[in-house]
Parts: structure tokens; sequence; C-alpha cells
């Protein structure tokens, strides 16, 4: 009896030992890739693609978790992140615009060097300082839906002119509610697949 509880006691060690050495993280959190973030990296992944279709199906993942990784360490709908950088590069690793934004995330210069960015065409560090930079605007405004469209706006716009707008009670420029409005839209579909558990093949035509 009691050499038939050891043998049942080592396979017990055995089994919990192997599942351990099978369990993933994201990137270098400690977040574990368990069936729902697998889902989510998955649809990300996809979106991504088919946004900008000259990126491989590996790189697209590749930065899909990154976004994951990011995302939700910084307490940020991985969706919200990938609408953002969508809108702001179309996931265009080396995007620069007239005023000399850089990267997915379209990083300004004191920005990369608030979040000491020193490559804004890496992608790991250029998304991880656009999660940071998000999370650190949204505190000023709160986690609601005006918070989140304040920080939007903030993140375009800047945080001292949004807040003078607020402040002078004037409305925001028609080009930047054009912008909280594709990114909400878009936040908003890729909620709606990974709640129904769409095929991302046959939704991609809804995301444009």
């Amino acid at each position: 009896m009691k050499t038939t509880k050891f043998i049942m006691l080592i396979l017990v060690m055995i089994t919990v030992t192997g599942c351990a050495s099978h369990v993933q993280t994201l990137g270098k959190s400690n977040i574990v890739m368990d069936n729902n973030i697998i889902a989510k990296s998955e649809i990300i992944r996809d979106y991504i693609q088919d946004h900008n279709p000259k990126l491989s199906k590996e790189y697209s993942e590749y930065i899909a978790q990154i976004i994951l990784e990011h995302s939700l360490s910084n307490k940020v709908d991985p969706f919200f992140m990938t609408a953002l950088l969508a809108t702001e590069s179309d996931f265009e690793l080396h995007a620069i615009s007239e005023v000399g934004a850089k990267g997915f995330g379209q990083l300004m210069p004191v920005v990369r060097k608030m979040y000491n960015v020193k490559e804004p065409f890496d992608p790991y560090q250029n998304i991880r300082a656009s999660c940071i930079f998000i999370k650190q605007l949204n505190r000023e405004w709160g986690d609601t839906k005006y918070g989140w469209e304040m920080t939007l706006a903030s993140y375009n716009l800047g945080i001292t002119a949004t807040k003078s707008r607020v402040k002078a009670n004037k409305p925001l420029p028609k080009s930047v509610n054009a912008y909280i409005a594709t990114i909400m839209k878009r936040q908003k579909m890729l909620v709606q697949v990974a709640s129904k558990g769409n095929n991302t093949t046959t939704a991609m035509a809804k995301f444009k």
C-alpha cells in the first residue's frame, strides 16, 4: 500500500513538473500565455497582417506578442493599443511624420527621450514606450470612455493643448475627433470579433 502511494506521488510530481516546463510567458514578462491571450494574439496578428500585407505572418505574430506584453503589463486593452498603432502608422515600422514622429507609435522626440527609446524603429522599444505613455496620459483623465477619448486626444494633440481646450471649453479640432473615432471604432470591432469567436479571416473586411 505504501509502495503504491509512493508511486502515485512520484507520478503526480512528474505530471506537475512536466506541465510547468511547458508554461509559456509573454516576452520578458511573467504573463502566462493562456488560451484567452493566445486567442487575442491570433486576432491581433491577423489584423496586423491584413492592415499591412507586406508583413509576414511570423513578423505579425512577433508584433502581436509585443503589443500584448506591454499592454497587459500597463493594464491597457491590447485591442485599444492595436487600433492606436494601426491608426498612427498603418504598422509601417519606418514611418516618419513631417514633425519627426517615428515608428509604429509615431513617438515624438520628447517622448522618445522620456522613455529612453534609443532606436525608434525597434518595434519592442517603440511599442513599449507607446504603451507606457498611453497609460500615463490615461492617469490624467481616468478609466472611463471619456477618459480614454481624452487620452487619445492628448496622444495626438499633446496633453497641454488638450487640457487648455478643456479648460477653455473649446471643442477639439475635427481632425482629432476623427482620429479618436477611428481608433474607438477599430477597438470595438476587434473586441466584437474576440467575443464572438469569429474567424478573423472572414471578419477582416470590417476592420478597414
